[in-house]
C-alpha cells in the first residue's frame, strides 16, 4: 500500500538536496569564494557558464571551516605566578633584521622579567653571540639584584637549545622551558617592581618637538640667544662652505678669520689691528671678556712664538700613558715593527674588547698633531671588533713609541709663502687580508703640514702604477 502523499514529499526532498548540492558544487569550483559573491555572480549574471541558483544558509563549509579559521585571542594574564625578580624570564632573539645598526648588528636578544615586565634588549652582529650575551647578561643582573635565576622560557631557537646554553643551565641550577611550538603569544609575558622606585619620564619627548632652555632668572643665557651668527654676518663675514663655525672676511691684502665653538670665539688675522677691531665689535653686541692669547683648545696645546706656533698634545699623551697603565712602559723607536703583518689571527687569544677600543679611539684623537702615528694606528684599528693579544702587542708597541716622545707637534713657522703642496704614496697590496693597497698623503701650506691620511684604497690595484695613480686621485681630491 502506498501513500501518495508521503512518496511526493520524499521526492520533493530529493529534489531540493540536488539543488543545494549544486550550489556547494560550484562554491568549490570558484575556490571556495564567499557565498554573497557567489549570489552576486549569479543574480547579475557576470559570468558565462553560471546557472541560477538558490542559496541557503543553513549549511556550512567544512573545508571552509578548517580553511579559514583563526587562532582564538590570548588573553591577558592579570595574575603573576612569581614572587620575585629573576624568577622566571622570558627569552627571544629577532632578526635578521634588513638593516644593520650604527654599531654593525643585525639582530636583537629580548629578555623580560615575568615579576617585573622589566626588558633588557642586547643587539648582536649575528646569532652566535646570543650565548656569550646571556652569560654576561646573567652574571650581572644576579650580582645586582644579589639573587639567581631561577627558570628561562624561550622557543625552540638554536640559537637557545644546544648543548653550550643547556651546559650553563645546568651548571647555575636554571630551568630552561620552551615554549609550545607555533604559539608566539605563550612567549609574550617595568622598572619600578624591578628596581623599587618609579622610572622617571618627565624628559620624555617626540622626535623633532622644539626644545626650550629654562632659566630660573639667575643666570643669562647670552650663548643660546643664537646672536653671534647674525652679529658676524652683519658685518660681511662669509661662512665657510666646510666648516659651518667658520667665518672669513678679506679687507685687500689681509684676512679675518672667526671660529665659533659653543660659547667660545676664536679669531685671528694677518693684521693685528683686524683682531682689535673684532673683539670690540662682540663686546658691544655681548656680555665677554677677552681671554688673551689661545693656548689650550680641546686638548691641543698652542704655544705663539715670535717666529711662529707651535701645536701638540704632550699633556693629553701622558694622560693617555698613564689611563692606560704605560707611563712605566719601555720606549720603543719606532711606532711599528718593519716586520709585522697582522691578520685576523683567528686561533689567536682574544683581549678585552672595549679595552682596545678605548686605545684606539684615544690614539686616533691624538692622530691630530701626531701624523707619525697615523699609519700604525689606522693599521691596529681595522681588528677593533674581535681583537687578539697580536693586535694589543702591535697596540702597546704604538704607546711604548709615544712614551720617548711625547712632546712632539706640528710647527707652523710666521712669514712663509702659501703656496700650497701635496705629496701621496702608495704600498702594492699591503692588506693581506684583501690585497688592496695602502695610500698615504700629506698636504702642505707653505712647509707647514695641514693636512695628512692614511687609507686603505677601496679597489684591489692590478699594478703599482694603478695604486700610485689611486693615491695620486686621492692627494688631489684633497686638494680641490
Amino acid at each position: 500500500m502506498l501513500d501518495l502523499e508521503h512518496s511526493i514529499a520524499i521526492s520533493n526532498t530529493k529534489c531540493l538536496i540536488t539543488k543545494e548540492d549544486n550550489i556547494w558544487l560550484w562554491h568549490r569550483r570558484v575556490a571556495h569564494i564567499h557565498m554573497d559573491h557567489l549570489k552576486k555572480l549569479s543574480r547579475k549574471k557576470l559570468v558565462i557558464g553560471l546557472p541560477k541558483l538558490k542559496f541557503s544558509k543553513d549549511k556550512l563549509c567544512d573545508a571552509c571551516q578548517k580553511g579559514k579559521q583563526v587562532k582564538a585571542s590570548f588573553k591577558s594574564k592579570n595574575q603573576i605566578s612569581t614572587s620575585r625578580p629573576l624568577q622566571l624570564i622570558y627569552m627571544d632573539l629577532f632578526g635578521n633584521s634588513r638593516t644593520m645598526s650604527l654599531g654593525g648588528n643585525y639582530y636583537g636578544l629580548v629578555i623580560v622579567d615575568d615579576y617585573s615586565r622589566f626588558t633588557w634588549v642586547m643587539f648582536l652582529a649575528n646569532k652566535s653571540e646570543a650565548f656569550n650575551a646571556f652569560k654576561k647578561f646573567a652574571t650581572l643582573v644576579q650580582n645586582e639584584k644579589n639573587t639567581n635565576i631561577t627558570s628561562i622560557r624561550s622557543d625552540h631557537g638554536g640559537e637557545l637549545q644546544n648543548v653550550l646554553f643547556q651546559n650553563i643551565c645546568e651548571e647555575h641550577g636554571i630551568n630552561h622551558n620552551f615554549s609550545a611550538p607555533r604559539t608566539p603569544q605563550s612567549k609574550e609575558t617595568p622598572y619600578e617592581i624591578y628596581n623599587g622606585r618609579k622610572y622617571n619620564i618627565s624628559y620624555f619627548r617626540v622626535f623633532g618637538c622644539k626644545c626650550f632652555v629654562l632659566n630660573n632668572g639667575k643666570e643669562k643665557l647670552g650663548k643660546f640667544d643664537a646672536k653671534a651668527d647674525e652679529a658676524i654676518f652683519e658685518n660681511d663675514y662669509v661662512r665657510g662652505k666646510v666648516d659651518n663655525t667658520l667665518f672669513v672676511k678679506k679687507f685687500k691684502n689681509d684676512t679675518m678669520y672667526v671660529q665659533i665653538y659653543v660659547d667660545d670665539i676664536i679669531f685671528g688675522s694677518t693684521n693685528v689691528s683686524l683682531c682689535k677691531e673684532f673683539a670690540k665689535t662682540m663686546q658691544g653686541v655681548f656680555e665677554m671678556s677677552m681671554m688673551g692669547e689661545l693656548t689650550f683648545l680641546l686638548g691641543l696645546q698652542i704655544k705663539q712664538m715670535s717666529d711662529g706656533i707651535f701645536i701638540t698634545q704632550s699633556k693629553y699623551c701622558n694622560e693617555l700613558l698613564k689611563k692606560f697603565g704605560m707611563e712605566g712602559c719601555k720606549e720603543a723607536a719606532t711606532p711599528i715593527s718593519n716586520t709585522c703583518n697582522l691578520d685576523l689571527d683567528e686561533k689567536g687569544i682574544a683581549v678585552d674588547n672595549s679595552k682596545y677600543k678605548g686605545i684606539i679611539g684615544s690614539l686616533l684623537y691624538l692622530t691630530a698633531s701626531r701624523p707619525d702615528i697615523m699609519f700604525s694606528v689606522c693599521l691596529c684599528a681595522r681588528f677593533h671588533s674581535n681583537p687578539k693579544e697580536s693586535h694589543m702587542k702591535s697596540v702597546k708597541r704604538i704607546l711604548k713609541y709615544l712614551k720617548g716622545i711625547t712632546n712632539v707637534g706640528l710647527w707652523y713657522p710666521k712669514g712663509v709663502s702659501l703656496s700650497l703642496i701635496g705629496y701621496s704614496d702608495s704600498d702594492y697590496a699591503g692588506c693581506k687580508l684583501d690585497r688592496k693597497s695602502i695610500s698615504g698623503t700629506c698636504h702642505l701650506l707653505g712647509s707647514a703640514l695641514v693636512s695628512w691620511h692614511s687609507k686603505k684604497q677601496a679597489c684591489v690595484a692590478l699594478s703599482t702604477a694603478e695604486a700610485e695613480y689611486i693615491a695620486s686621485g686621492s692627494c688631489c681630491a684633497q686638494i680641490l
